[in-house]
């Protein structure tokens, strides 16, 4: 069966380019898990494709540490590692928690309305129990955040940053009460831009951002097949 779903390939752009963005995306949103192998053959037959540009994607995917080769053995997902987390974790609470300063001083009452729809609809996602939405609008509430601060372009830093953490991230939203925590952290950092507080909804937002660290040891109980380490040293 294939796990991909579909993909329709632009012929006017590169097509290992689109092979990489597709897997990169299946391996973050952990349709293709930690661990899984990863065969040329498989994965050209899935995508429509030669095995030219998953070979191209693959090792690039490699490069970037969501991909692991190994001699006689074969290509596998990559497992989490702790230290690429706790690294990730540190810059990206570091970008976040500098913008969300400045989002304190240029919000209006048009970002504010934009703001507070994005969390009621993140609230909606999780009563209906849609975690795949409730995960992007999730990242959505970020993104508005970058671009709130006046800097939209660093959001792509962002991503690309936490792109690993994002895994975890993902796995941590059928615990219980993850969902909950993650909402209320939320309207604890909107009240703080709402009253135009710079320290407040930076606490708010370094509160939130370290909680996936603290929930770590249990994400870890739960899915220790996904880990290269168990703990962090």
């Amino acid at each position: 069966m294939n796990p991909l779903g579909d993909f329709d390939v632009d012929r006017s752009r590169p097509v290992a380019e689109q092979v990489y963005a597709k897997l990169r995306s299946e391996i973050i949103s952990l349709n293709l898990k930690p661990g899984h192998v990863l065969s040329e053959s498989e994965l050209a037959s899935w995508l429509g494709v030669s095995r030219t540009p998953i070979r191209q994607a693959v090792k690039k995917l490699e490069e970037e540490g969501f991909v692991d080769s190994v001699p006689h053995l074969g290509t596998f997902v990559s497992q989490l590692r702790i230290e690429a987390l706790i690294e990730a974790q540190f810059v990206r609470e570091s970008l976040e928690c500098a913008l969300i300063k400045l989002a304190a001083k240029r919000i209006n009452a048009a970002s504010e309305v934009a703001l507070r729809g994005i969390l009621e609809q993140q609230e909606e996602a999780f009563a209906s129990n849609d975690f795949l939405r409730f995960y992007a609008l999730d990242q959505e509430f970020h993104k508005f955040v970058c671009s709130l601060a006046g800097m939209p372009g660093i959001w792509k830093t962002v991503e690309v940053v936490a792109a690993h953490l994002n895994r975890v991230r993902r796995l941590s939203l059928p615990l219980p009460s993850v969902p909950t925590e993650i909402v209320g952290q939320h309207w604890d950092i909107f009240n703080s831009l709402v009253e135009r507080d710079p320290a407040g909804a930076e606490r708010a937002m370094r509160k939130h951002l370290k909680n996936i660290l603290k929930m770590l040891p249990n994400i870890q109980d739960e899915n220790q097949q996904f880990f290269k380490n168990i703990g962090p040293s």
